[in-house]
């Protein structure tokens, strides 16, 4: 191997382990939130903690990850961590449409609103939990904060 094809290769591993490190990052932090803001939803006193799970972060975390739609298993993993991510960013807008003009979503009250998006949220973010739960015992992605 020449010298460029070596040190190429050590900044293609760099590259991995810091994708891997900021997908780290994106799920202990998104444990964090669960058990801060999350886990005893619903509480019909509070709005729904929505800014909570940062979608975008995760999305791109999962992104620069390119490996892990490398292998059929954790793809499909990570495409349903996708479609959840749709669904919560689908929530978010929801509660926003409503809160704005409740004419315009199929709830007559804000608080069944408010109930319906925090038990979704919930359980939304508790299957995303699982997922990389998945996703972390079949990948050299670490465990910080799993429960």
């Amino acid at each position: 191997m020449s010298r460029e094809q070596i040190e190429s290769m050590f900044i293609e591993a760099d590259r991995r382990q810091q994708a891997i490190r900021s997908l780290e990052v994106e799920i202990a932090r998104l444990r964090s939130v669960y058990k801060d803001q999350i886990e005893g939803l619903p509480d019909l006193s509070n709005v729904p903690p929505l800014s909570a799970v940062d979608e975008s972060g995760i999305r791109n975390a999962l992104q620069r990850n390119t490996y892990l739609f490398t292998n059929e298993d954790t793809e499909s993993i990570v495409v349903r961590v996708m479609e959840i991510l749709d669904e919560i960013a689908s929530l978010k807008r929801l509660f926003e449409e409503g809160t704005r003009n409740m004419g315009r979503v199929s709830f007559r009250r804000y608080g069944d609103l408010n109930e319906h998006i925090q038990e979704n949220l919930k359980s939304k973010t508790e299957r995303l939990i699982e997922l990389f739960e998945m996703l972390e015992d079949q990948t050299q992605i670490s465990h910080p904060g799993r429960r």
